[in-house]
């Protein structure tokens, strides 16, 4: 079956009306109900502590990712979270019927369909990009950028393509507090908040443009991130966002594949950025987006060695997450690879997340990597660490602030 055929609405609607407490429990999690409806756990994907919340009333859930931005949403998100997988996969685990998921119209025509609509909001990400300007000495991204300890110069290397959006739309699925025939609630996309964003670029292997990371910035912030709400719920969203496509992309930090044969990955722009000045690294410079994107689905899941949940009734049951086995059946061209030409390239592992899940992460990144002919050891930050907050310690105490 074409992927790119489209599901029904009605079965997607069938899927995503599943309670989202029976899911997560059906995945190991057993917390219970307050009187709020918050039920507060270990994440059934991710692992953790109390990262990972279900609110009953509303039918949703939420994980903190750790110190990462907050993720959640419902049914579906929560198995596509858990099972590291794509919608139609999603939809056929939650539904148990592969007919239920097959498309209702001629599959020539869902996929034309389909790929006028991904290049329809590719050249819009493109668009947006293309709004900004290539961000200036002490602006809002520079000012963002000083507050994590990194000034405007490593965002500035050859290959690297930063800009600065000094109003950029954050667009939110809001509940307008309508129903439909059905009952159920009737969301649409709103324009949420407004405020200066760093972008980048996210390319593929061949150079041309996928999609669009932003990061919205408030240079009088904390850590100099926005801080954005749900304005129905009142939780805080994600401060960065993905337009188009990230599947096989990576954002080029720095390319010096001329001169040097080495290469470094992580998740994080930030991340990347401070572990190529704490190594005094001069090779060339990835972000994978997100750990998914590097690392790809697992094969199966494994039983996490210290992290346990309580059951309904009161056994005890270790945390499941994903395993260090990539799976057999996973398309390399849907994700990241470097530069053709790069012998060694070091895998940036964070030391701020759970250290088990983490690591099968990185074992399935280096897995799938190295039969490609490359040499791909693993760099990790001194836990409770991410490479950023390493750097940030190290001028401290430096006294470089």
């Amino acid at each position: 079956m074409n992927t790119a055929e489209r599901i029904p609405q009605e079965t997607i609607d069938k899927a995503r009306a599943f309670d989202v407490f029976a899911v997560a429990a059906r995945y190991g999690f057993a917390g219970r109900a307050n009187p709020s409806g918050e039920s507060v756990g270990p994440c059934p994907g991710c692992g953790g502590r109390d990262r990972f919340s279900v609110n009953s009333k509303k039918n949703i859930w939420r994980c903190r990712q750790g110190a990462g931005d907050a993720i959640g949403g419902d049914a579906i998100a929560l198995v596509r979270h858990v099972e590291n997988c794509g919608l139609r996969r999603a939809v056929e685990i939650l539904t148990g019927n592969l007919a239920d998921v097959a498309p209702k119209v001629d599959s020539t025509k869902a996929q034309a369909e389909e790929n006028t609509f991904r290049e329809k909001e590719r050249r819009r990400a493109f668009d947006l990009w293309r709004a900004g300007i290539p961000f200036p000495d002490g602006g809002a991204v520079a000012v963002y950028l000083s507050r994590r300890s990194l000034d405007a110069l490593p965002a500035r290397m050859p290959g690297a393509h930063c800009r600065e959006h000094a109003d950029f739309p954050y667009w939110h699925h809001v509940d307008t507090g309508r129903t439909d025939a059905a009952g159920r609630p009737v969301k649409e996309w709103r324009i949420i908040h407004r405020g200066p964003a760093m972008l980048w670029p996210i390319v593929a292997a061949d150079g041309h443009f996928l999609g669009l990371h932003a990061t919205w910035v408030n240079p009088r912030g904390p850590k100099g991130k926005a801080e954005i709400f749900d304005p129905t719920t009142g939780e805080q969203l994600p401060a960065k966002k993905v337009r188009g496509s990230k599947k096989g992309g990576r954002i080029v930090l720095r390319d010096a594949i001329r001169s040097e044969p080495d290469a470094g990955v992580g998740e994080g722009v930030e991340t990347v950025l401070s572990w190529s000045i704490l190594r005094n690294f001069r090779g060339s410079l990835y972000s994978s987006v997100d750990l998914g994107n590097l690392a790809g689905r697992a094969a199966r899941t494994v039983a996490h060695p210290s992290l346990k949940i309580i059951r309904r009734d009161d056994r005890q049951m270790p945390v499941r997450v994903p395993g260090p086995d990539p799976h057999p059946d996973e398309d390399p061209a849907k994700l990241f690879s470097p530069h053709p030409g790069i012998e060694r390239l070091y895998l940036l592992g964070d030391g701020d997340s759970d250290p088990f899940a983490t690591r099968a992460a990185m074992l399935r990144a280096q897995s799938r990597l190295t039969p490609t002919g490359l040499d791909c050891p693993i760099d990790w930050a001194p836990a409770p660490h991410d490479f950023n907050s390493l750097l940030m310690e190290r001028i401290k105490a430096d006294g470089m602030e």
